[in-house]
């Protein structure tokens, strides 16, 4: 009898101690006073350092902006906090519910098991290559070596279309332009408005042909489906203002 009186007292307790639902997406937030926004700060234009190490990009002012109009909705004075990492390790910040949202230039894929937003911007994945390159088209990247984001649909591109390709997914964007400056990788993958911003800058050459059309989104916890209405309707009011062409202007998008 004792045995079955301390099993209902330890089923009672773990009953208790079950979290409840979220009743507000303010209960699926790390911290009800702020949203954290994990980034990847080494892909200009969307989100890189500057001259005096502050994140700055289109993805940073546009979120920015989205909190503005999330917070007017909702009667709430959340600060947007961002926080720097690897773009492989945002999934993971993501679902073990280290960070909010993961703000980076996502794009949709299947593989990735967290919940999308309502896509911000149109994009493609493209290639570029030096300035002397005999690179020409995408079926020249037969057995070349090329420079890609660990984890990005990119790198997906790359091995489902160039199997010979031999893949360099290691450092990161700035690193990547690097050594192809130098010849140490034929070609590097990145979005259009990343590319194009080394074109400009750099002397780099675009491939006409991209490896795939994309769209970009933020990404949320799977589970907090509340979260994600508020930043869906939020991205919707922004997408609608002056503001977001004047920021798609401003950083190239």
């Amino acid at each position: 009898m004792k045995k079955i009186i301390v099993l209902v007292v330890v089923m009672l307790a773990l009953v208790g101690c079950k979290s409840q639902p979220a009743t507000s997406f303010l209960d699926e937030l790390v911290d009800k006073n702020q949203i954290i926004m994990a980034t990847s700060p080494d892909y200009p234009p969307f989100e890189s350092k500057d001259t005096n190490n502050q994140i700055v990009g289109f993805d940073i002012e546009m979120m920015e902006e989205v909190m503005r109009i999330l917070n007017s909705n909702n009667n709430t004075d959340l600060k947007l906090v961002l926080e720097p990492m690897d773009f492989e390790l945002i999934l993971t910040a993501i679902n073990m519910k280290q960070a909010d949202v993961g703000v980076s230039a996502f794009t949709y894929d299947k593989d990735r098991q967290v919940g999308f937003s309502e896509t911000y911007v149109v994009s493609r994945q493209v290639v570029i290559v030096a300035a002397n390159s005999d690179i020409k088209t995408i079926a020249d990247l037969d057995g070349k070596k090329i420079a890609v984001g660990m984890g990005t649909t990119g790198e997906s591109a790359i091995e489902d279309q160039i199997p010979t390709a031999v893949i360099d997914n290691t450092g990161d964007y700035p690193l990547r332009f690097e050594a192809l400056e130098q010849g140490l990788v034929d070609a590097v993958v990145c979005d259009e408005a990343v590319g194009d911003n080394y074109v400009a800058n750099r002397g780099f050459v675009k491939l006409a042909t991209a490896l795939i059309d994309e769209e970009m989104k933020a990404i949320v916890h799977s589970d907090h489906s509340l979260l994600l209405v508020e930043l869906n309707k939020a991205i919707a009011e922004f997408i609608a203002t002056d503001k977001y062409f004047e920021l798609k202007e401003k950083w190239g998008v």
